[in-house]
């Protein structure tokens, strides 16, 4: 995944990121364990020391450091646990666990299967057959 490849590896065999040994546990496939990472990158969509979120308030995420992954998406869990819908998502996505469980593998699992399910297309006018290009079910 990403031009550079810095997220490989499938749930069996465990995933190669940026991450390394933070990654966390129970990724569902590669689509989902890279979208741990544009949250992480401040000019992607993390934010800068000192910038300030949508309300004025001080971007607690772009504080912390950015070798921190797993504060990083601690701090993206807590920010989407402050939303009450999001809460009611979470458990409906994720019966269950535990709300105080819940962390940010959750909503990157929930981000890649959303990711899979909207731009699949397996019968496309690209496609050679109706199975996928060579005849592959995909």
């Amino acid at each position: 995944m990403f031009w550079d490849n810095r997220v490989s590896g499938t749930p069996e065999t465990g995933f190669v990121t940026p991450a390394e040994e933070e990654t966390p546990e129970g990724m569902d496939s590669a689509v989902a364990t890279q979208a741990l990472f544009p949250v992480t990158s401040p000019g992607e969509m993390r934010g800068f020391r000192g910038d300030e979120d949508v309300n004025g308030d001080l971007n607690e995420i772009a504080e912390v450091d950015s070798e921190d992954f797993t504060g990083m998406w601690a701090a993206l869990t807590a920010r989407l646990l402050e939303v009450e819908e999001y809460r009611d998502l979470f458990a409906a996505a994720y019966p269950e666990v535990p709300p105080d469980e819940i962390d940010f593998h959750h909503a990157a699992n929930a981000i890649g299967a959303f990711e899979v399910e909207a731009f699949t297309f397996v019968e496309s006018p690209f496609n050679p057959t109706p199975h996928g290009p060579r005849g592959v079910v995909a």
